[in-house]
Parts: structure tokens; sequence; C-alpha cells
């Protein structure tokens, strides 16, 4: 039986909220770049008449923080759940709960997104990146996304905007990967890891790894806009998405790899491949999308 784009979106959303729901809860996130930041956050206390100086230097304060690590942690588990059981959710009270839940998620991705950004000198190009990420959890609060049709957000209860799941998709698809393209590329400067996973992954010295990312950085943007193209050419361009999605997600393992670490490797990284399953398979969500619009006619 074919798999919907429904499901692929689905499966691409229960990953993320599990995989960033590990990470907050047993790994760290870089939070302290905004709770620990005196011009940001010294207005919003000082509105709860809490000085800096005390915020700072009350020991207290780190273990808050780490409570709210891990409470959000606990939020994108429960997201997980209700995403995996929201078609067999009857009750009224238990629906408005999951979707509640689900924004909340959502919310702390963009706010996670935002806080990478800010670690990275607010590059906009390190927010966007997420968008794939972000973009399928939104997708599933959808009351409508149930196939491989056309995604109806319902804006009111009187009115509602009808966008091409194809169109939405691709957006996100072109987001994540060109803003990857840029470091790829050292438009913005090109992550270490980056560079380690193409030397240990495809047996590169550092040069031709950085070179390697060069070329590999032209393509991604490259088909960031080729997948906006008729449908042959945005085709070409999102089989290969899913193919370097796929790639980059288990290179988060495979490119860490060290002969006889397998476990310990395994152990270290296998939450960031998991939340980048929708590097690959919202792609072929699209692929599947358009497949199926072309039967309809």
């Amino acid at each position: 039986m074919s798999i919907s784009s429904y499901k692929l979106l689905q499966i691409s959303a229960i990953a993320t909220f599990v995989g960033r729901g590990f990470q907050y809860f047993f790994r760290d996130v870089p939070l302290r770049v905004v709770l620990w930041d005196e011009e940001f956050l010294s207005p919003i206390l000082a509105m709860f008449g809490i000085a800096w100086q005390s915020y700072t230097t009350n020991p207290q304060t780190e273990q808050n923080i780490l409570f709210f690590q891990k409470s959000i942690g606990i939020v994108f588990f429960l997201a997980a759940i209700f995403v995996f059981f929201q078609e067999k959710i009857n009750n009224s009270l238990l629906k408005k709960t999951s979707k509640f839940i689900v924004i909340f998620g959502v919310l702390n991705l963009v706010f996670l997104a935002f806080c990478y950004s800010k670690d990275h000198f607010f590059h906009l190009g390190q927010f966007f990146e997420y968008a794939i990420q972000v973009g399928c959890c939104v997708a599933m609060l959808s009351p409508t996304l149930k196939g491989d049709g056309v995604m109806q957000i319902k804006l009111t209860t009187n009115f509602q905007f009808a966008v091409s799941l194809i169109f939405c998709l691709k957006i996100l698809c072109a987001l994540t990967f060109s803003c990857h393209g840029l470091y790829a590329m050292n438009v913005y400067t090109t992550p270490v890891e980056y560079i380690s996973m193409m030397m240990n992954g495809f047996a590169l010295e550092e040069k031709m790894a950085k070179n390697a990312l060069l070329y590999i950085g032209i393509v991604d943007i490259v088909v960031s806009i080729l997948i906006f193209f008729p449908k042959k050419i945005a085709s070409a361009a999102l089989y290969y998405m899913a193919f370097w999605g796929f790639l980059t997600c288990i290179g988060r393992i495979y490119g860490y790899y060290h002969e006889g670490l397998f476990l310990v490797v395994l152990e270290q990284y296998w939450f960031h491949a998991l939340y980048r399953i929708g590097h690959f398979l919202v792609p072929a969500a699209v692929i599947k999308n358009q497949k199926y619009c072309k039967k309809q006619r």
C-alpha cells in the first residue's frame, strides 16, 4: 500500500518531536544564550520585580533553567504521542488538549531556532534552516490534511485560506536546503561538523572536503530554485533533495563513526539524525503529492 504525503509528514513531525524531546531532556540546548543575556532578560525580570544581580547570583536560577528545559522535553514527547494518535482521538476535550500541546511544541521549536540563530550572531540562515522541522509539525495542526490533496488552513470559523500542499512544502524545502547551502559555501562560516562529516564519511582530506562542500552548497541553492520550475525539472530537484537529505541525516551517525566505537557514536548522535528525518521525507512527500495530483487530472 502506497504511503500518503500525510503519513510522510506525520512521521517527520513525530521524529522531530521525539528527537528534540530527547535533546531537551537528556542533552543540552542553547537556551542560556537567551536566559543569561542581561540586555534581553533584564527588562522582563524587572516586570516581576527581580533584579539582574539577584537573578544571576541565585543558585536556584540554574536549577530553574534545567527544570524548564526538561519540561519542554516532556512537551515534545507528548506532542509526538498526540501526533501519532491524532486520527484516533475522538474526545473533543482531548482533541483541544492535543492541539494545544502541538502548538506549544511548535512555538518551542521556533524559540529553539531563535536561540541557535542568536548563538550564531543572528544569522538568518541559521534560523530558517529549521524550516522543515518546524513546518512538518505545523502541518499536523491542519484538520483537513489527511491524504495527498490540498491543505486547508482554518483561520476562523467563517474563513479558510486554501494553500496548495505542494507549494507549502516546497517553501520549507527551499528554505532548509538553501540555508544549508549558504553554510556549505562558507557564505556563513562553514561549521566544523560539516567538514568533519565530509572527511569521515567520504574519506577526504580537509581541503577536498571544503571544495566538495562548496559545490554541494551551490547545488543546494540551485535545486532550491528549481523545485519551483515546471514539474519534470522540479521532480529531478526534489529527488536530489530527498537523496541528499537522507545522506546528511544518516551522516550525523556515519560521519562520526570510528572503528570499534559504533555504539558510542550511535548513543551520542542518533537523535541528531532522528529530528532530521524530515529533511528527506518532506521532499519525498512533495514528490508523492505531485504524482497524486497528476493522477487526479
